[in-house]
C-alpha cells in the first residue's frame, strides 16, 4: 500500500483529492473526501493517503480492533477528520461490509 503526501496535486473543486485521482476511480468530481461510497468506513481522504481503492471494500483483521472503542466525537469544525480506528462506528460499518462480501 502507497502512502502519499497529504498535498494533493491539481485540485479544482477543492475537496482535497486530486482530480486525477477522483477522475480514475469516479469518473467525475461529485464525491468529497468524507464520502465513502464503498460503504467500507474509510472516507475517500483516507483511501487517498492510504493508497486504497474508494470503490472496492476493504476490511480491517478484526485481531486489530482495539480493546479501548469509543463514539465517534461530535466535530468542532467543518474540516474534523470523523475516523479513526478506535471509532465502535467504524467497526460497526466493517462488520457489515464484512458481511455483505458474504
Amino acid at each position: 500500500m502507497a502512502r502519499r503526501a497529504l498535498r494533493p496535486e491539481e485540485d479544482t473543486n477543492h475537496n482535497g483529492l486530486p482530480d486525477e485521482w477522483e477522475m480514475f476511480y469516479f469518473g467525475s468530481l461529485k464525491y468529497g473526501k468524507y464520502d465513502d461510497p464503498d460503504g467500507d468506513s474509510f472516507p475517500n481522504i483516507v483511501e487517498w493517503y492510504r493508497g486504497t481503492d474508494p470503490t472496492k471494500i476493504d476490511l480491517l483483521d478484526p485481531r486489530l480492533k482495539p480493546q479501548d472503542l469509543r463514539p465517534r466525537p461530535v466535530p468542532t469544525s467543518p474540516w474534523d477528520l470523523q475516523w479513526e480506528i478506535h471509532d465502535t462506528e467504524f467497526w460497526a460499518t466493517q462488520a457489515e461490509a464484512a458481511e455483505s462480501l458474504r
